[in-house]
């Protein structure tokens, strides 16, 4: 399965940005791996989406142990989904972070944000009480 990873690189010394996922997801795959190295182009340049996965998910991964991607798998489960019925059957529905309005992805933070700070003591700040350059290196 292809998938791609953030990296620091200074002076030719890699740092990957999710070593624990990388670690993860490559323990499973065989012996011999083709990596291409690139340069980072953000699939967004939605400040929201920079907050979140810059902000939000780093903290909850860092305090979890999850990689980003799976807190944002359990984040989008818990608070971006709904219960919907289906002939005789209930069944989650998870809503795309991508497609929600701007108005609902905010109360999605805000839901994690509140969840974070009753079930952790986790303290997440507020976009504006962020560095914009830890914002910058979201994408």
């Amino acid at each position: 399965m292809k998938k791609r990873w953030r990296a620091i690189n200074k002076g030719g010394h890699i740092t990957l940005c999710d070593p624990e996922g990388f670690r993860k997801h490559t323990e499973v795959l065989g012996p011999f791996l083709a990596v291409t190295v690139e340069n980072w182009q953000r699939t967004t340049s939605n400040p929201q989406f920079a907050y979140y996965y810059g902000v939000v998910l780093q903290i909850l991964s860092a305090y979890t142990g999850f990689t980003r991607d799976e807190m944002d798998v359990v984040l989008r489960d818990m608070f971006l989904s709904d219960f919907v019925h289906v002939q005789d059957r209930i069944l989650r529905k998870t809503y795309s972070k991508t497609t929600v309005s701007t108005g609902r992805f905010n109360l999605f933070l805000e839901e994690v944000k509140r969840w974070a700070a009753e079930e952790f003591g986790l303290y997440i700040p507020d976009p504006n009480e962020v560095d914009p350059e830890r914002l910058a290196d979201a994408g």
